[in-house]
């Protein structure tokens, strides 16, 4: 499987984000699902909107790079979603509490300068 790929039957849904680095979304590939350690210590995976993409990699990857991101449906995920307030001043996050399934990933496509202003 190519490492960066779009699933054609893309939903209308609202997109949801995830940021992860190239070896995590391989393991990912080969387990089937993606459960990465925050799943344990918080109870869920972190997601982003589009309009969040831009704080939370200056937040929380301000010098990373080569990492990934994957685009979600909020219809596609079997996990459920809940919208939660995690920063001040800022609106709700999107939570996963449960492993994302790999097969669940619209797109993915390495994150660019463009995504951090």
């Amino acid at each position: 499987m190519h490492p960066f790929r779009t699933r054609p039957e893309m939903s209308t849904a609202p997109t949801l984000l995830h940021i992860i680095s190239p070896e995590d979304w391989q393991n990912a590939l080969k387990e089937g699902c993606y459960a990465p350690p925050c799943l344990e210590r918080e109870g869920f995976i972190h997601l982003c909107t589009p309009e969040q993409l831009s704080f939370v990699l200056r937040l929380h990857y301000p010098d990373q790079d080569g990492l990934l991101l994957l685009s979600l449906s909020a219809d596609d995920l079997s996990a459920p979603l809940r919208w939660e307030v995690s920063e001040p001043d800022q609106p709700p996050f999107p939570h996963l509490y449960g492993a994302l399934r790999t097969d669940q990933v619209l797109s993915i496509r390495p994150v660019t300068p463009q995504d951090r202003v």
